[in-house]
């Protein structure tokens, strides 16, 4: 990273995007609610993990951000209402609104929503991304809602998972990965480097960082009843304070994997995929940054 605080200098004008997009879609989110959402500040969230992006991809950033915060709340936060279409419902919608092609007066509101951003709106992904990173971000946002129909599916069975099945869902299920893809608008990498086993690997640590440090965060907003602190209570953590520190020390444990990992295997790779790594590392940077900030966790700290 050249500078970790660094922050895209569009950052009011992504903020905007977000409000005014939210407001123009009463059918997702009503205006009280998207009023209550302003707080959550996501022209920041975007402009500290985004701070090298073009002005166009960081307030279309800003609406995806938007929107998955929509859908976490109403069908993935276990303190919020049901919502009458159930998750396992509006998955496959979710798929096929990520296709160019997909039936659009089918789609509910909330997929129809995200269908715009990826291929409609006229700073839609498809317009401000390149072709490869599109793709990328259509492969990897398909991965991340596969996951978290495998994380719902676990919650409904109250089969909690390993410590280590944790962490292989969640690699996958905090749209880490897609967002890597908005990072590699501007300078795609290298061909031979986009499926490259050692990147890969890599990306996994800095997605578990990511995803930890989440896990943290939003503990108290969601009642310590997330999946990775069922995972720690169901393997000798007697109480949420010792399953917090031990996803804390968890988070220690894949940075320091992470910043071995990259030394042996990474050092000598091509330019490109250095820079890229250091926007990954940033976007974690500036996230964690974001999370002490909003108005979405409240009173949140990370826990070392």
């Amino acid at each position: 990273m050249d500078d970790p605080d660094a922050v895209h200098p569009e950052v009011d004008s992504a903020q905007e995007a977000a409000n005014t997009w939210i407001k123009a879609h009463p059918a997702i989110c009503d205006s009280a609610a998207g009023a209550a959402l302003e707080p959550e500040l996501f022209g920041l969230y975007v402009a500290a993990g985004f701070p090298h992006v073009t002005a166009p991809v960081l307030r279309n950033a800003a609406r995806w951000v938007g929107l998955m915060a929509i859908f976490d709340d109403r069908y993935t936060n276990e303190q919020q209402p049901a919502d009458p279409i159930s998750l396992a419902r509006i998955l496959p919608f979710m798929m096929s609104a990520t296709s160019p092609g997909a039936a659009i007066d089918q789609l509910p509101p909330l997929a129809a929503a995200l269908h715009e951003i990826c291929w409609t709106h006229e700073e839609s992904f498809a317009t401000t991304l390149s072709r490869p990173a599109m793709q990328r971000f259509v492969s990897e946002k398909r991965a991340y809602l596969s996951a978290v129909l495998a994380e719902e599916s676990l919650h409904l069975a109250e089969q909690p998972p390993s410590p280590q099945e944790y962490w292989e869902l969640r690699s996958h299920n905090g749209a880490f990965m897609a967002a890597m893809a908005l990072i590699d608008s501007g300078a795609p990498l290298p061909d031979q480097w986009g499926f490259h086993s050692a990147l890969a690997r890599a990306l996994h640590y800095l997605a578990c960082v990511f995803g930890s440090q989440n896990d943290v965060v939003s503990a108290p907003k969601e009642n310590y009843s997330n999946l990775a602190f069922k995972a720690y209570l169901e393997t000798g953590c007697a109480t949420t304070d010792q399953a917090l520190a031990e996803i804390a020390r968890t988070s220690n444990q894949f940075i320091e994997q992470y910043r071995l990992h990259k030394e042996e295997r990474l050092s000598d790779a091509p330019p490109d995929v250095l820079r890229h790594l250091g926007d990954c590392e940033q976007y974690v940077h500036g996230i964690q940054r974001w999370s002490l900030e909003t108005g979405r966790y409240p009173g949140a700290e990370m826990v070392t």
